[in-house]
């Protein structure tokens, strides 16, 4: 009879194991593609916000600071998503350590530290705002110029 009881309860463990791997490997997809996700619509705006003072338009030259408030907008969303992807990237590293190390206890797999993906994300929005900066001089050398 205790055979059976100890079967059980290894079984139990088992699938408490198995949800618990499940429940990481979740969070762990949900905050890498929320991560992808922010930084392609933060491309988006910043593209879109930035060619609105190229628009060829016939307003008056008064119009200017107001075609030039769209760029300025790219530069400030841009600086705010980066503040939020702070948070963003620390919650998917925290995540992605759990589940690298349940991989590597089950599976036998290497740590190889946390990757590379968080330099990437900080090279890739660095590069983003430096370019939407560019764009503010350039068109307001274009628009007052």
């Amino acid at each position: 009879m205790s055979e059976k009881s100890e079967g059980k309860s290894s079984r139990r463990k088992w699938e408490r194991t198995t949800d618990a791997a499940k429940l990481i490997w979740d969070e762990y997809r949900y905050r890498h593609e929320h991560c992808w996700n922010t930084i392609f619509k933060l491309t988006s705006a910043a593209v879109l916000l930035g060619v609105i003072p190229y628009l060829d338009t016939k307003l008056p030259k008064e119009f200017g600071y107001w075609l030039l408030s769209a760029p300025v907008l790219a530069v400030a969303l841009i600086g705010f998503g980066m503040l939020r992807m702070v948070r963003e990237l620390s919650l998917l590293r925290d995540v992605r350590s759990l589940h690298r190390e349940r991989q590597g206890r089950l599976y036998g797999f290497p740590s190889n530290g946390q990757g590379s993906f968080d330099t990437h994300v900080w090279w890739y929005l660095g590069v983003l705002l430096f370019l939407a900066t560019v764009n503010v001089v350039i068109a307001a050398v274009r628009l007052f110029g």
